[in-house]
């Protein structure tokens, strides 16, 4: 078996509307996110998937988080405050954790990667090994604490 790692950077605000502490207050993280990939096989240029593909794709996801405030859709204060923020970036019901991102951009991911095939903004087009497999995505908080998806 084959594995492939990739990691990219984000900045991102977040409010834990359930916390107990400090953290139910808007305070904000530079994210690490790490996508591990596998396969049984190499495709035709002996890789288990292209890191500029990974990067595409990822890159339709992060863009979106990047330099935005993450919150509790139940969080009504907080939606408030946030009503004319077009980097608000809502979770259904709940705080946006670490756990939660992880699980968020596995699934984003995911999805993305079984489409088979990705372009770039130039129109270069990445095919997708078959056999390339998501295994999880690991988010760093901070330099000493991460969470982590597999499913």
């Amino acid at each position: 078996m084959y594995r492939v790692n990739k990691q990219f950077d984000f900045q991102a605000a977040h409010v834990l509307s359930k916390h107990p502490g400090l953290c139910r207050f808007p305070h904000g993280h530079n994210y690490k996110v790490e996508i591990t990939l596998t396969a049984q096989e190499l495709d035709e240029n002996n890789m288990v998937c292209d890191f500029q593909a990974l990067k595409i794709i990822l890159s339709e996801c992060l863009d979106q988080l990047d330099h935005s405030i993450l919150l509790n859709s139940s969080d009504l204060a907080g939606r408030k405050s946030q009503e004319n923020n077009p980097r608000c970036h809502l979770f259904e019901n709940k705080d946006p954790t670490s756990e939660v991102l992880a699980e968020t951009i596995f699934h984003f991911l995911q999805d993305r990667l079984g489409k088979r095939i990705v372009h770039s903004s130039s129109g270069i087009e990445y095919k997708i090994n078959p056999s390339a497999k998501l295994e999880k995505v690991r988010l760093w908080e901070t330099p000493t604490a991460w969470a982590e998806y597999q499913p």
